[in-house]
């Protein structure tokens, strides 16, 4: 099994708790991983809500720029064609209605770890993506 696949059932082995294993901190785990760097070292351990997620990181607001910051801080490249092991911000439609997420290519469809389970969809949007060259 391959590290991409291997994380993703990790994810579903896991429950979403916030400042943990929510929906960016999963991301950071995988890219870890692959050898980089930790991109989100600054935000783990420091909210345990949406509430507090926003308030220490932003991401509810700009989570695109939350992610484009910690992607460049480990080297990762912004790409307007994401594939498979590539990273990003997405639009979503789950049960609770439209979100952004962060999430991780897996060619035409993404997965990303949502509060409920790990959702494996084609997302309404990719917001912006970046290149993962060791995946």
């Amino acid at each position: 099994m391959d590290t991409l696949y291997a994380h993703l059932h990790r994810w579903m082995a896991e429950p979403f708790v916030w400042g943990k294993s929510d929906c960016m901190l999963v991301l950071a785990d995988y890219l870890i991983a692959l050898g980089y760097p930790d991109a989100a070292a600054k935000w783990r351990d420091q909210y345990d809500s949406a509430l507090s997620c926003q308030k220490v990181s932003g991401f509810l607001n700009d989570p695109a720029g939350v992610m484009g910051e910690a992607a460049a801080s480990i080297g990762l490249e912004p790409t307007s064609g994401p594939d498979r092991g590539d990273v990003g911000v997405v639009r979503i439609r789950d049960q609770d209605g439209i979100k952004l997420m962060g999430a991780v290519c897996l060619g035409k469809n993404w997965a990303l770890k949502g509060e409920y389970t790990v959702v494996i969809c084609k997302p309404l949007e990719i917001l912006a993506a970046w290149k993962v060259d060791r995946a």
